[in-house]
């Protein structure tokens, strides 16, 4: 068994003496939170650096037969190797194509708020512990989801903006502000009666000609919202929700936050676990490469689901854009071989969860859930 750290050239030499070898990835300094198993002629693993990373820096290589491997990882780290969906058969497979069952209609403006179905209820199970979910294909969040809001949708009078980064003063800056300080004012009413946590949901209406599917990433609307109501206000929010949709008019609704009860049946479920921080790519890079074996979405609208279980110290918000960035196995990407550019704009309903679990240190879980919708469902692509 030898390992690799900042030494391509030797580990690559290793990859074509032993082609019935097998390889560990893991981090620089080994673990028992991420340890991949891949043969030692997986794609993923081998020939040209991933979208031109060196294979042995980020990330060390631990090289050998494959029982030595997972003994290694069992009696050596105290964890499990993990399966590589592309070259090793997985212990668990998706289940059949069902319909999102947690999910609600996109509202049409001054229609009643539509409540979400019933969700259908399975045989009681236990659930695992978050500190200690394996990564792969789930059949369940490790934390809960909460319904989204419901109540009468309260209509705002400036339009919603996207999150910029640009300088103070910058007219997208502006645009922004105004727009934050115009929903304060819309929302404070209706949070003074509410106790936390809390649920927000945005319906963002855009004009008739814009296409839906490109751009206008609903995550780039909940963030700065989100964010500044915390802030201003000192309130909990743990769920947070966003439509998009051709309207003269956008709504919010604010309410306190209600757990899902039962469990709700999942089209396509992947739960994934870094040890990264949120602020580097390989954040990123460990969530695109838990998820080698998910099975891509056909064209077209996207309902999408993040449940986020996180050590108290964590801020969730944070973690919304890295995790969608790192989710071109699932959604596609815009310009194939680039990385951290998936066609998130196709997302049309995007709902965000959050649990805190004391025992994930600075680890974050994340569970994911695509859909599409039905047809019927009344949405109508632009």
């Amino acid at each position: 068994m030898r390992r690799f750290v900042d030494d391509d050239a030797g580990y690559l030499d290793w990859l074509a003496a032993h082609p019935d070898g097998f390889v560990i990835n893991t981090l620089r300094k080994p673990g028992p939170a991420y340890l991949v198993l891949h043969r030692a002629n997986c794609s993923a693993i081998g020939g040209l650096p991933t979208y031109g990373r060196q294979w042995t820096a980020a990330y060390a290589k631990i090289c050998g037969d494959r029982d030595e491997l997972e003994a290694f990882a069992r009696q050596g780290l105290g964890g499990e190797a993990t399966l590589c969906g592309r070259c090793l058969d997985r212990t668990v497979t998706p289940g059949p194509h069902a319909p999102p069952a947690h999910s609600y209609p996109v509202p049409q403006p001054g229609s009643a708020p539509a409540r979400p179905p019933q969700l259908e209820r399975r045989s009681p199970r236990t659930a695992p512990s978050p500190a200690h979910t394996n990564i792969g294909i789930a059949t369940r969040p490790a934390g809960p989801l909460f319904a989204p809001p419901t109540s009468d949708p309260l209509r705002l009078d400036v339009q919603p903006r996207l999150a910029s980064w640009n300088t103070a003063g910058d007219p997208d800056q502006v645009r922004l502000q105004a727009f934050l300080a115009a929903a304060e004012r819309v929302v404070r009413p209706r949070l003074e009666t509410l106790a936390d946590p809390l649920v927000l949901r945005l319906d963002v209406g855009l004009p008739p000609a814009t296409p839906l599917l490109d751009q206008h990433d609903l995550d780039n609307y909940l963030f700065p919202l989100v964010t500044h109501l915390a802030k201003r206000t000192g309130r909990r929010f743990v769920s947070a929700w966003a439509t998009k949709q051709t309207s003269e008019t956008s709504w919010v609704r604010v309410e306190q936050a209600r757990p899902v009860h039962g469990s709700p049946i999942f089209d396509r479920p992947y739960t994934v676990r870094t040890t990264a921080s949120s602020q580097s790519s390989g954040f990123k890079q460990q969530i695109h490469d838990q998820l080698s074996a998910a099975n891509p979405l056909p064209d077209g609208p996207v309902w999408l689901q993040l449940a986020f279980t996180v050590g108290p110290q964590r801020n969730w918000t944070n973690l919304w854009k890295p995790t969608i960035d790192a989710l071109d196995p699932i959604l596609g990407s815009i310009t194939p071989g680039r990385s951290w550019h998936p066609r998130d704009g196709r997302i049309i309903e995007l709902g965000l969860h959050c649990h805190i679990d004391a025992a994930l240190g600075n680890d974050v879980i994340v569970t994911i859930t695509a859909n599409q919708p039905r047809t019927g469902s009344g949405y109508a692509q632009r």
